[in-house]
């Protein structure tokens, strides 16, 4: 999304600009979905929420971080600094980890390939709490696929309350309560643990998602 913005500036705004991204599984492995963020100092905001087809967490969190990578080149930026909630993968790309999966160390091959066209990139771990918007985009990538695809229920109407930033409980029709942990993605319903990995979030899931967002907004 580009937002209008002053077009000249007495510096380099690629400078001055904050990234952010993340990687999410439903359930772990299984559907994945990435989003992430570019604010510039001059008002832009560029940002992406997708499906990335199916796979672990970590590879939805490199998959991520690639996309990123992409975005921030098409929009011409050579010095760059990135957050990410995933120590694995920002320790990882960093040197401070080595790689022993054979399917995370392709993708940092992408990575450092990608690395080629900055003069400086920072790949910088935040705490998952400073990261939560981009944690929003890649699940609100994962609720409407689902939603699109008839996976899942409308979530409307599902009663949620949250217990702590990562925990809520919900409500089902019948009076059960559910617990739904959003630091892990998943969701103590039968429907959810029955599910296959390609299903997704649960109705249960989607409304904490969707009700945490709506509290985000409001902070």
């Amino acid at each position: 999304m580009n937002l209008p913005c002053q077009t000249s500036f007495p510096f380099d705004t690629a400078e001055y600009c904050i990234g952010f991204c993340n990687g999410t599984a439903m359930p772990n492995p299984g559907a994945m979905g990435i989003g992430g963020y570019i604010t510039f100092i001059d008002g832009r905001r560029h940002e992406f929420s997708e499906v990335a087809g199916i796979g672990t967490s970590n590879e939805a969190e490199y998959l991520a971080l690639i996309r990123m990578l992409n975005l921030a080149i098409e929009n011409g930026m050579k010095n760059f600094t990135l957050h990410m909630d995933s120590q694995l993968v920002v320790d990882q790309c960093t040197g401070t980890w080595g790689v022993k999966s054979t399917a995370l160390a392709k993708l940092k091959g992408k990575v450092t390939e990608l690395k080629e066209a900055f003069d400086a990139l920072n790949i910088v771990w935040v705490p998952r709490r400073d990261n939560r918007a981009a944690t929003t985009l890649s699940e609100m990538a994962l609720i409407r696929a689902a939603s699109e695809s008839g996976r899942i229920a409308a979530s409307q109407g599902v009663q949620v309350v949250e217990i702590s930033p990562d925990i809520f409980v919900a409500y089902g029709a019948s009076g059960n309560k559910y617990v739904v942990d959003l630091d892990h993605h998943v969701c103590s319903c039968p429907d959810f643990q029955n599910r296959g990995r390609t299903a997704g979030p649960c109705k249960h899931l989607a409304a904490a998602i969707l009700k945490r967002g709506e509290m985000k907004g409001k902070e």
